[in-house]
C-alpha cells in the first residue's frame, strides 16, 4: 500500500505519501513505485516503475510506461521511448509478464519536463493524444481522441471553464 509516515516532529497528523512500498517488517521498506502512476488496463492494476526497471538493460534510452486511455481495457499500457524510431529485440520484453508487455510503443523526440528533468508522465501522454489526431487527419480518429481526452481531463479533475465549439478551437471558418 502507500507510506504511511507518523512524524510528531514534522507534524501531529499522520503524513499519507502517493509512494507505494512493501514493507517486510515493521523498520523497513522498499519502494515500489508511485499511486498516481498505476495502469489500472483491464482491471489488472500494473506500477510503470517495475516494468520500466525490467526494461531498462535492453533499452538505451530514457523511456517511461505509461496509461493510455482504452476503450476496451480503461488504459492499455505503452511505452515510450525519447529517440527516434528503430526496432526492439524481442528478448526486451521477455522477462515482463504477460500483462506487463505494453500494448503498444511509440518514439518521441523529447518527453514533457520539470526545469529540474523529471519527466511529466500525464502531460506526455497528453501531447500524444493530440499528435496521433494531428498525424491520422481522420475525423472519426478525431472524435475518438477527442472524447479521450475530455475523458482524460475528467479523469485529472481538470476543469471546464469555458466551453468552446469545435470552430473556434480550431478556427475553422465557416
Amino acid at each position: 500500500g502507500c507510506l504511511v509516515i507518523e512524524s510528531p516532529l514534522v507534524s501531529k497528523h499522520l503524513i499519507v505519501t502517493n509512494d507505494l512500498v512493501e514493507m517486510p517488517n515493521d523498520i523497513q521498506f522498499a519502494w515500489i513505485g508511485r499511486y498516481d502512476n498505476l495502469v489500472n488496463s483491464g482491471g489488472v492494476k500494473l506500477v510503470p516503475e517495475k516494468i520500466e526497471q525490467k526494461l531498462s538493460d535492453y533499452i538505451p534510452y530514457r523511456s517511461d510506461v505509461i496509461g493510455k486511455e482504452d476503450v476496451e481495457l480503461g488504459q492499455k499500457l505503452v511505452l515510450v521511448i525519447e529517440h527516434s524510431p528503430y526496432t526492439l529485440l524481442p528478448e526486451a520484453f521477455g522477462s515482463l509478464e504477460k500483462f506487463e508487455k505494453p500494448k503498444e510503443t511509440i518514439f518521441v523526440e523529447k518527453f514533457k519536463e520539470t526545469p529540474t528533468g523529471k519527466v511529466l508522465r500525464r502531460e506526455t501522454i497528453n501531447e500524444l493524444v493530440w499528435k496521433i489526431i494531428i498525424v491520422k487527419n481522420s475525423i472519426y480518429t478525431f472524435y475518438t481522441y477527442l472524447l479521450l481526452f475530455i475523458n482524460i481531463l475528467k479523469k485529472y479533475s481538470i476543469k471546464f471553464l469555458q466551453y468552446f465549439s469545435i470552430y473556434e478551437v480550431f478556427d475553422i471558418r465557416t
